[in-house]
């Protein structure tokens, strides 16, 4: 790009600049001709007034109306009487005023074909001085550069160790050249209001941090206190059975041993959710194996209402989980299937590579909302669980592997599933 913008200025002075300089000497000819001319017509015709022309390098005659010479007194070489030896490289000019026949000649100085020359000599040695600075130019801006550079890249290096800008700040880089300073003032800034609300949000989560742990605590000690009250409470009622009563009394001692018996199944969950947040001790399950102990575990539940368990293992699926809380998942929502399931009724567990799903029907003593149902201590019937079996699912897979989905149209279905990577 370079080497065709250095032709093009040469070409141009090539073509331009030689007859640009002969018209600008024509035109200064042309003005002393005009100049001679005025001094020759005056009817005071002073001859020593052209002397000053011909000092200048201009070749003045004049003739008289007998072709005699009269200006200058010694005829030079280039004139005889009535007679004129032209020029051959020069600016020639006759007139006649006043009764007199002028001539004016003047020598070109240089013409169109020697600045061609002039330009061609010179071009080499003009070429070589450009590229020499411009290699010399170069070095010293790839120098700069590369200092530059180097300068900002330190800067770029202590940000990415996240040292406090306030020491960045107090490094005083010395850099030169105009972008980079300003790509630095502007990085820089950015860093500080980086790392400024990195802070914010660093003090806003301690703060959450501790209000979820006074706020677990409060609860798990709650939680733990009541266990005495539940536990005293039902050997009261134990003893009580022990005396004479009622059949309506019997009935009511029933109603309050199933009551305080959920309320220590609600106690017992909420301190699982609590004590089971800690990072997990991932390990290869059999999802088959663990249900296939399972439905041996809760057969008396199972079996008392008729319902039948069907399994279609399409495939083997093995679950990537600590074995306590995965056994908790997979408790969860089997107790859940069998409890909610009417009499004589089938639950079917699908079984793939990918994913669990159990299928069951529902009693329905109301509208569901989908939204209600995976909150906690959200429950529905007269006979409902601690509402906490879904919610308890959900949070233990929130931040696994695993993905949780159910839907409760027509009959309630669960699936886990291998989240894609």
């Amino acid at each position: 790009m370079s080497f065709v913008t250095f032709v093009s200025v040469i070409g141009f002075f090539l073509l331009d600049i030689g007859p640009r300089i002969e018209m600008k000497q024509q035109a200064v000819f042309d003005t002393v001709v005009r100049e001679i001319f005025d001094i020759v017509n005056d009817d005071e015709l002073s001859f020593q007034r052209l002397d000053s022309y011909r000092i200048d390098g201009y070749t003045i005659i004049i003739f008289d109306a007998q072709q005699n010479t009269i200006y200058p007194i010694q005829q030079p070489i280039t004139a005889k009487n009535g007679e004129l030896i032209h020029l051959t490289n020069g600016y020639q000019s006759t007139f006649d005023t006043n009764g007199y026949k002028v001539y004016v000649s003047y020598p070109v100085q240089i013409s169109a074909v020697d600045v061609k020359e002039i330009i061609w000599l010179a071009t080499p040695f003009v070429l070589l001085l450009v590229s020499l600075l411009t290699l010399a130019g170069s070095g010293l801006y790839t120098y700069l550069y590369r200092n530059e550079k180097s300068k900002l890249a330190s800067v770029f290096h202590m940000m990415e160790k996240n040292i406090p800008y306030e020491e960045i700040h107090d490094v005083n880089t010395m850099i030169k050249l105009h972008d980079y300073l300003v790509i630095e003032t502007q990085v820089t800034a950015l860093y500080q209001q980086l790392q400024c609300a990195q802070r914010a949000a660093l003090e806003q989560v301690q703060q959450i941090k501790q209000l979820e742990l006074e706020k677990k605590t409060l609860l798990e000690g709650f939680t733990h206190e009541m266990k005495t009250p539940i536990m005293a409470s039902q050997l009261l009622l134990a003893n009580v059975r022990d005396d004479s009563l009622s059949e309506e009394q019997q009935e009511s001692l029933l109603a309050t041993e199933n009551e305080l018996k959920k309320l220590q199944q609600l106690i017992k969950e909420i301190l699982f959710v609590f004590h089971n947040q800690q990072a997990h001790d991932d390990q290869p399950l059999s999802v088959r194996e663990m249900i296939d102990h399972l439905i041996e575990e809760y057969e008396v539940l199972w079996s008392d209402k008729g319902l039948r368990i069907e399994i279609d293992q399409q495939q083997e699926l093995t679950f990537f989980y600590h074995p306590k809380l995965a056994k908790k998942i997979f408790s969860n929502l089997l107790s859940n299937a069998i409890f909610h399931s009417p009499p004589n009724s089938v639950v079917t567990i699908i079984l793939t590579n990918k994913q669990l799903t159990i299928k069951n029907p529902i009693k329905k003593t109301g509208p569901l909302k989908h939204s209600d149902l995976a909150k906690p201590f959200f429950s529905y019937g007269e006979e409902a669980g601690t509402g906490l079996g879904l919610y308890i699912v959900k949070t233990m897979l929130k931040h696994s592997h695993y993905g949780f989905t159910f839907d409760c149209q027509k009959d309630f279905t669960v699936s886990i599933y291998k989240k894609q990577d």
